[in-house]
């Protein structure tokens, strides 16, 4: 619910699985303040949220994990990690909240 609106009604499992189009990444970069301005600006992200000291990306499908990595090393970013996860439902009701607002 998001002002007395419905966002999305399902089973917690099912939404996990399928609230969300697109591929999630974790990132752990350093700075993940830049980073999370960066990002928004790049073809293929969706979007960016931050989750303490890492970001949760959400991408088109065929946006891979390297070529995330690529973008974040080209603009100076340092990069530890990128992988794929699977949404919480946390993920979808924040992307839920962005796409209904």
């Amino acid at each position: 619910m998001l002002n007395g609106r419905m966002v999305a009604l399902a089973p917690p499992r099912e939404l996990r699985e399928t609230g969300l189009s697109g591929t999630l990444l974790e990132v752990e970069c350093e700075p993940a303040v830049d980073a999370l301005e960066f990002l928004p600006t790049v073809a293929g992200v969706r979007e960016v949220t931050l989750y303490g000291t890492l970001l949760h990306v959400l991408v088109e499908d065929h946006f891979s994990a390297d070529a995330l990595a690529a973008a974040l090393r080209a603009k100076g970013i340092a990069v530890t990690s990128v992988r794929e996860i699977k949404p919480s439902l946390e993920d979808v009701f924040v992307s839920r909240i962005r796409s209904s607002i």
